[in-house]
């Protein structure tokens, strides 16, 4: 696309984002200000989500954990908050009824309670989730329209992205696929969407 300019080098992000351990960027929140961050150094955090500030410098500040009902002692591995900040949908391998858990890895949403509180989280259930696995999450700026990855849903082959609605009754609609050439027959995964739905 002729629209597009050449990229600069890459160079580390300023700030305290990056560590000697695996850091990998999940999302950044709609209005720029947050960075979602997994990390896994190994020892003590072992595939949990963090999230970083922007300061008035402009440089990334200091990493911290979310809540303990959101990282469990399982892998969380992806993050997505909606534009009004209070929902985040996110990614874990939590097993066992307790949590509603159906596949190994499954979608689960928490709402904020206050400022710097989240709630419990809530399996989005067997229409979104499935025995199977499903790795990424992005919930569009609409707030209505939930994208994933998974592997248990009808698939070109291996992870597809597919979409789903959230509908008027608060349940989302079943998942579609996005086809080629989003999807092919290898592991597509991490999709995001522009505002205006055209890149």
């Amino acid at each position: 696309d002729t629209n597009f300019k050449e990229w600069t080098k890459a160079l580390p992000v300023e700030g305290k984002l990056n560590t000697e351990g695996h850091d990998a960027s999940l999302s950044i929140s709609p209005d720029g200000n947050q960075i979602y961050i997994y990390r896994n150094d190994g020892t003590v955090y072992i595939g949990d989500i963090f999230v970083s500030k922007k300061r008035r410098s402009g440089v990334w500040g200091e990493p911290t954990a979310l809540d303990k009902q959101i990282n469990s002692s399982y892998f969380e591995s992806s993050a997505s908050l909606s534009a009004d900040g209070n929902k985040l949908y996110f990614v874990s391998e939590r097993q066992g009824k307790k949590y509603g858990a159906i596949g190994k890895g499954d979608i689960y949403v928490v709402e904020k309670i206050s400022k710097s509180t989240w709630g419990e989280p809530r399996n989005l259930g067997s229409v979104i989730n499935t025995t199977d696995d499903e790795i990424s999450v992005f919930i569009h700026p609409d707030g209505k329209t939930l994208f994933f990855s998974s592997k248990g849903h009808l698939s070109m082959g291996g992870y597809d992205i597919f979409s789903s609605r959230l509908q008027l009754d608060g349940t989302w609609s079943t998942p579609e696929n996005l086809g080629y050439p989003i999807n092919t027959i290898d592991d597509d995964v991490h999709f995001v969407l522009n505002m205006d739905g055209k890149i």
